[in-house]
């Protein structure tokens, strides 16, 4: 789901958009003294709210690392992506010890984990996408040299 350089300012990115929602939400959900209480929210609270920023700031900045045929931008991104990944899991963890700790509501817990479900759904079909684009693009990269040796002789 990688958008095209030229479309980036016309159309948002689907996990990107998902993850401003979603912090926007866990902002909400952790804020509210109904979900968390108020004493385990600097210890707990504001920690998942420091990893979702940095989930969408990795998500941010793979976005604007551009998918060439230059290996170096490719593993620029795919670390971007990776870290992304890290952040889900930390986050995952972080939720399943506030639940287990009962700091969180069930119904809160079930929302923001299947949310990040969804969060990492999108990420993963992002990175495929990215990895086979790459891919063609250094096989056309081939094909092109070849064809080049091809006429030159």
């Amino acid at each position: 789901m990688t958008v095209v350089k030229s479309k980036r300012i016309k159309s948002e990115l689907i996990v990107k958009s998902k993850t401003e929602t979603y912090l926007s939400w866990v902002i909400k959900i952790l804020r509210s003294k109904k979900n968390i209480r108020k004493k385990y929210y600097t210890t707990n609270g504001v920690p998942i709210i420091s990893l979702v920023r940095s989930l969408l700031y990795h998500i941010t900045i793979a976005n604007y690392t551009e998918l060439d045929s230059d290996e170096n931008n490719f593993s620029s991104r795919m670390h971007e992506h990776d870290k992304s990944f890290e952040c889900i899991c930390k986050l995952e963890t972080e939720f399943m010890v506030i639940h287990k700790l009962n700091y969180l509501k069930s119904k809160s817990y079930d929302y923001m984990c299947r949310a990040l479900g969804d969060i990492r759904k999108c990420l993963k079909n992002w990175r495929n996408s990215d990895v086979r684009r790459f891919m063609a693009m250094k096989e056309r990269e081939k094909t092109d040299k070849k064809n080049k040796k091809s006429l030159n002789n």
